[in-house]
């Protein structure tokens, strides 16, 4: 797994400033008006959107390069981006899947699987194996 270090560095100190500041949901659904699901010890506001799961992770990198925005776009999702697209999706306990890039109009800059025990542990699932990350 070729580490692109300033990206993870950068990649990190957003991550953890998200755990700080509030949670965006894009106007979908308020916290009023929707329960909320915990996973990762992190809350998620529950919507009619489905939580992504790592059979379906494995299924979409089939797609390679060809994977975009839009084929994520009926999962659950947390904005933790600032001045660009940076979104989280909670797939379990062990692993969330970071999507980002600078538009929504053209193809994601970056699709990783990362284990949430160390969040500079990570794979491009458009060009790496799912199943090597998850047998290490």
């Amino acid at each position: 797994m070729k580490k692109h270090s300033a990206f993870v560095m950068i990649l990190i100190c957003i991550l953890v400033l998200a755990g700080c500041s509030s949670k965006s949901n894009h106007g979908e659904v308020t916290e009023s008006a929707a329960s909320v699901i915990t996973i990762s010890d992190k809350n998620y506001v529950a919507s009619d959107k489905e939580i992504l799961t790592l059979e379906k992770v494995k299924e979409l990198s089939k797609k390679g390069e060809d994977l975009t925005w839009s084929d994520f776009k009926q999962y659950k999702s947390e904005d933790i981006g600032s001045g660009l697209y940076l979104l989280q999706y909670p797939i379990d306990e062990n692993y969330n899947l970071v999507i980002s890039g600078g538009s929504l109009d053209k193809k994601p800059v970056h699709i990783w699987l990362i284990a949430t025990d160390a969040t500079d542990t990570y794979i491009d699932i458009r060009t790496e194996s799912i199943e090597d990350f998850i047998r290490k």
